[in-house]
């Protein structure tokens, strides 16, 4: 493959349509006609009769450039599956969360006088059921 100067090539073709448009706008112009054969021979030897290994670089850069778009396509499908799948758990954490504290016991420490110490035990409304919230590592709102 050739190496082709990418900014050259647009040049010289930019140059020749601006050119072949003012040529077709007032074909009897001799300025216009000179122009436009100026800018023929200069996007000739910009091209340099390579025509076919231009056209073939040019489709390998497509398909490089569409390799990238694709892999970044991937990249941010995976991602956003990933994102789905935390915000599943994390909702269904917080709803985890939710239910267990509703099952909460209402239990409070009572200050109470042993021996001549004090010393804080468990009371409430909620208290004899609350020794099994205890095994159970559930949490227990205290004062």
């Amino acid at each position: 493959m050739s190496n082709i100067n990418n900014q050259a090539l647009r040049e010289a073709a930019a140059k020749f349509r601006e050119t072949f448009a003012a040529h077709c706008q007032n074909p009897k112009n001799y300025d216009a006609l000179d122009a436009w054969d100026k800018a023929t021979s200069e996007f000739a030897s910009v091209v340099n009769n390579d025509e076919l290994n231009i056209i073939a670089s040019l489709l390998d850069e497509m398909e490089t450039e569409e390799g990238y778009r694709k892999g970044a396509f991937l990249a941010c499908s995976r991602w956003h599956d990933k994102f789905r799948e935390a915000e599943a758990k994390l909702e269904a954490a917080e709803k985890h969360i939710a239910e267990l504290e509703k099952r909460e016991p209402d239990l409070y420490l009572c200050r109470v006088v042993r021996n001549g110490e004090d010393v804080y035990s468990p009371c409430g409304k909620d208290y004899p059921r609350g020794r099994g919230y205890y095994a159970a590592g559930i949490s227990v709102k205290g004062e």
